[in-house]
């Protein structure tokens, strides 16, 4: 006789037993050992089917299956219409049924140089998925938890839907992770989750492009979807469709392309603050390079748009950065311009100068200050941009404060363009003759730090580029003097 194929599950729930099967190599002699204790073989294939079911299932499910359903397959054996006819009767209704509030987790360890898998790597997943207690410590093979024998392939069965953090706690030898943590999410709309973690090859150079992905938990995802978050024209509705950011090598930024953006549909006052709008649309956390990759790359993470009331001015979010380190780079490659279109900020660059966790920027832009923020009046006639630039960081005992230049290696440099037309004094070449102001919080005055320095790279045949140095973070405007008649 061919093999039947069983295995019982009990689900408890709602104070009631679920019972579910599943298919499994269970030899017929097993079945007949079961049945050993039983006196009566008459009918072998009523008999088998009955008793098999009388002692895996409950004695009124079977007397409810009574009615045999046809098999309509001439070539098979004796044998295998009996299995076949138990199968369709107690097996496939229950099997198709799954666990409720449960997924599955796939963590892929990878040479990133190669895109091979690594074995021997150590994990720590927060919080622990069987659980949602504590933490869980996984190496890789650990046939305890791990259903994937293969190397370099963790698989977790029957984890509870939550959002999770993954930690590398020891690499392969001379192999270091990219990034320091990453994020997984097990919802509904993402009942498998698969995550791959790559390791660097720490005797080879870091070069080329790394990705960086999150995933959204489930009471963040109700705030993207309240608020109308849009990638690519499309509304987000599941936890893993944030775009990823890239951790790129120096030599590769001539072919440098920005991230995919978020643009949420609903508008932020023009005086909120980066706390509040970082809180108010559940921005998430992306995951940082770890020391050993952020000193030799830059991070270019997605960035965030979000309407100003009442306008078509933007406040411009990054993510919230897991960490930043000294000599680490941070680049925004897109670019954002005022409502009227005179002035655009095509590029922002910074470099830190000391480590903090969990840090986020945001950029407001306007072609004119807003009245409702109340600083004075500046001392030129003619604005073309107004900059505002504000953060976040969760490590209080660093307290860095960005509009210190002291926070940065070097001056963040941001590149914009303005339109020719801009009623200013002109530079030789034609451009606009213009300054650079910053909003000193002492003094509550406005500061001149610097005239801009043209950069032709950004220029057009309506538009000329300059390069601004900042120095820090704080209010910034750029204008100049209407020319006298």
């Amino acid at each position: 006789m061919g093999f039947l194929y069983f295995i019982l599950f009990t689900i408890f729930e709602n104070n009631q037993h679920e019972y579910q099967i599943f298919n499994s190599f269970i030899s017929y002699n097993y079945f007949k050992e079961v049945l050993a204790s039983d006196e009566e073989e008459n009918d072998e294939k009523d008999l088998l089917e009955q008793k098999i079911c009388n002692k895996l299932l409950e004695v009124e499910t079977c007397e409810k299956g009574k009615e045999e359903t046809p098999i309509e397959k001439d070539e098979l054996t004796k044998e295998e219409i009996q299995e076949e006819a138990i199968k369709k009767k107690y097996l496939e209704p229950v099997e198709k049924k799954s666990l409720q509030n449960s997924g599955t987790i796939t963590v892929k360890i990878m040479n990133y140089d190669t895109g091979e898998p690594l074995s021997n790597a150590t994990f720590k997943i927060s919080p622990n998925p069987f659980t949602l207690n504590n933490s869980l410590v996984i190496h890789d093979n650990n046939k305890s938890v791990d259903f994937n024998s293969s190397n370099g392939i963790i698989f977790l069965n029957n984890v509870k839907f939550a959002s999770y953090v993954i930690n590398e706690t020891k690499g392969p030898e001379n192999f270091v992770p990219l990034l320091i943590k990453n994020r997984v999410t097990v919802h509904e709309t993402n009942p498998n989750a698969m995550i791959t973690i790559e390791n660097k090859d720490t005797k080879i150079p870091f070069k080329g492009k790394a990705n960086v992905s999150t995933e959204l938990n489930a009471e963040a995802l109700k705030t993207f979807i309240s608020k109308g978050a849009l990638v690519n024209g499309k509304k987000i509705d599941r936890v893993n469709e944030m775009p990823g950011g890239f951790i790129q090598s120096v030599e590769e930024l001539k072919s440098l392309k920005q991230p995919k953006e978020i643009i949420f549909g609903t508008s932020a006052s023009v005086t909120s603050t980066a706390s509040q709008l970082f809180k108010s649309y559940a921005i998430p956390n992306y995951p940082a390079p770890t020391p050993e990759i952020a000193v030799e790359s830059i991070y270019i993470p997605p960035i965030f748009f979000i309407k100003q009331d009442n306008s078509n001015n933007n406040f411009i979010l990054t993510p919230v950065i897991g960490k930043i380190f000294s000599n680490m780079s941070l680049l925004i490659n897109e670019a954002f311009s005022t409502e009227s279109n005179i002035t655009s900020v095509e590029r922002l660059e910074m470099k830190f100068a000391k480590q903090a966790t969990n840090v986020g920027f945001s950029f407001g832009t306007s072609d004119s200050i807003p009245k409702n923020l109340d600083l004075p009046t500046l001392p030129i006639d003619k604005i073309a941009l107004f900059l505002n630039i504000d953060y976040i960081l969760s490590d209080e005992l660093t307290n860095i404060d960005f509009a210190n230049p002291k926070s940065f290696i070097s001056s963040p440099l941001s590149y914009i363009t303005i339109d020719k037309s801009l009623n200013t004094d002109k530079l030789k070449d034609g451009c606009p003759d213009v300054l650079l102001y910053a909003y000193n919080e002492i003094t509550q005055q406005w500061d001149t730090i610097d005239t801009l320095q043209r950069y032709k790279l950004f220029d057009t045949e309506d538009k000329c580029g300059y390069l601004i140095k900042l120095q820090h973070f704080s209010k910034f405007a750029v204008g100049g003097i209407q020319p006298t008649s």
